[in-house]
């Protein structure tokens, strides 16, 4: 009987320690995942600010070639008031398709751009999705809430630095710091109240000091790009914003009889 008990508890032990040792296990393994994921992610808004910043810059060329063509449309009809002769009509109506032919040029890069920042999105998301599922204890769903409009940290960097390259260096770099405060789930810049019926919820504290600053600092435009953020991640995330993707981890580690098996 002591024989049969002491083999009992020592089974016991054993599959003791085995749970714990696979636990420990699955938890190094989920953590090595985050962080390869964090900067894989990194990488990827990096990227992704600077092809953003690609396509601000050609917009505002289109911008400046539009109102050369109004400039060139203005004088064209001056001259045609005038009487000019038609040879002189004639050049400028070829400078004007000129202009509109450079003009389709922009667009058609401005097409590519988006095609590509498209591309690599998608790209870098089913690698980093690919990647996590190879690992058969575990699955991640990605979503992707809210986002930052880099123009409106640009309009605002541009006031304060008169170098554009200095001036798009800090956007990217004011938007990147807001992106990684949004997703903190500690800040809490919200305050709750009711409405008419009596129904509660959440709005934005405007008297929250971060966002005081950010307005204060960096204006109206980038203040309201944060925020509506902020409600939308608040909105589909109720149990706490989390990380910019969201990430919903199942683990389905098997039991220790069906691993010996």
């Amino acid at each position: 009987m002591n024989f049969n008990k002491c083999l009992l508890y020592l089974t016991y032990k054993e599959n003791e320690i085995w749970n714990e040792t696979t636990m420990t296990e699955g938890k190094k393994e989920t953590h090595e995942l985050e962080l390869m994921f964090a900067e894989e992610r990194q990488l990827w808004q990096r990227e992704k600010h600077q092809l953003q910043l690609k396509h601000i810059e050609l917009e505002n060329a289109i911008d400046m070639k539009n109102n050369e063509l109004e400039h060139c449309h203005r004088m064209l009809q001056h001259m045609n008031e005038k009487a000019a002769p038609e040879q002189r009509k004639v050049e400028n109506l070829v400078l004007l398709a000129e202009e509109r032919k450079r003009n389709e040029k922009l667009i058609s890069k401005i097409m590519k751009l988006e095609e590509q920042l498209q591309a690599k999105q998608a790209g870098a998301r089913k690698e980093l999705i690919d990647g996590l599922k190879t690992n058969s204890k575990i699955y991640i769903g990605v979503k992707t809430l809210g986002d930052l409009d880099l123009k409106a940290f640009q309009v605002s960097a541009k006031k304060r630095f008169c170098d554009e390259e200095e001036a798009n260096e800090r956007a990217v770099e004011l938007c990147s710091i807001w992106e990684n405060y949004i997703g903190d789930s500690k800040w809490n810049p919200f305050k709750v109240i009711s409405d008419e019926k009596g129904k509660r919820k959440e709005i934005i504290n405007e008297d929250d000091r971060k966002l005081k600053n950010l307005k204060t600092d960096l204006g109206d435009e980038v203040y309201k790009v944060v925020t509506t953020a902020l409600m939308e991640l608040n909105e589909h995330n109720s149990s706490g914003r989390g990380s910019f993707l969201h990430l919903k981890q199942w683990h389905a580690l098997k039991n220790t009889k069906s691993r010996r098996n």
